[in-house]
């Protein structure tokens, strides 16, 4: 389940985020929270394997997801250039693929 966020995320929370995640205490923090990335187990139970994938997935989404806030979103519709189009938004996913001619 997707959560709506609580504040509207400006260019400006991009930039001050981005200095301080450039900066040294801000590499500090991103390198002391990339070393609790859960660490692949290797397992013979199939439940206890795709349990750790998950918890792996979820920590690489949650990492990424504050990198990704450092990027400036996009003026016109607020989301950062590289998530996805709105899910609700039919005229931004288009039946067929473009076709590139050759």
């Amino acid at each position: 389940m997707k959560s709506e966020p609580t504040s509207i995320w400006t260019r400006d929370s991009s930039d001050l985020l981005k200095q301080f995640l450039e900066g040294g205490v801000g590499a500090e923090f991103l390198s002391h929270l990339a070393s609790f990335r859960p660490a692949p187990e290797i397992s013979n139970d199939i439940h206890a394997v795709a349990l750790q994938a998950r918890k792996i997935e979820g920590f690489e989404l949650a990492f990424n997801s504050i990198l990704r806030l450092a990027e400036p979103p996009d003026e016109e519709t607020g989301q950062n250039l590289d998530a996805y189009p709105d899910p609700d938004d039919d005229s931004k996913w288009p039946d067929q693929p473009e076709q590139k001619e050759p």
